[in-house]
């Protein structure tokens, strides 16, 4: 039957050593630009695809990353997540609520960030007086 095959790879994918399914991002119409990707559901196993190692970071260390390898991987054409070359408009469609929930992670860390420095200054001594004097 009709099916898709994926080569390259990608980089720095959270869960992706650990992952059991990945949702690849592949151009099915390169011509189409942006218009021509589709989104696939890869599961571990399927031949073509390799995990690489844990990639070594500063933060996040409990969160796996890791590098994701396809060569010549057929995929069915039940792995097609949507319809194919709407991709883009999937991914889109998410991202809005994937920045919000970031900026507003980044700024609930920020203040705690905050708050501990300003406790830090006020309980510190040094040189026989407060570091920061109320």
């Amino acid at each position: 039957g009709k099916g898709y095959v994926l080569n390259g790879s990608k980089t720095y994918i959270t869960n992706g050593f650990l992952s059991d399914v990945v949702v690849v991002v592949a151009k099915t119409s390169p011509e189409k630009g942006a218009h021509g990707l589709s989104l696939f559901l890869v599961e571990t196993g399927t031949q073509g695809f390799d995990k690489g190692t844990r990639l070594k970071k500063m933060g996040l260390k409990a969160q796996d990353t890791s590098e994701l390898f396809f060569e010549d991987c057929y995929v069915p054409a039940e792995a097609l997540l949507g319809e194919e070359n709407k991709g883009f408009y999937y991914l889109m469609n998410e991202l809005p609520q994937e920045r919000l929930q970031i900026a507003a992670e980044c700024q609930a860390r920020a203040e705690a960030a905050f708050e501990e420095a300003r406790r830090w200054t006020n309980e510190r001594i040094a040189f026989g007086k407060p570091l920061f004097d109320k």
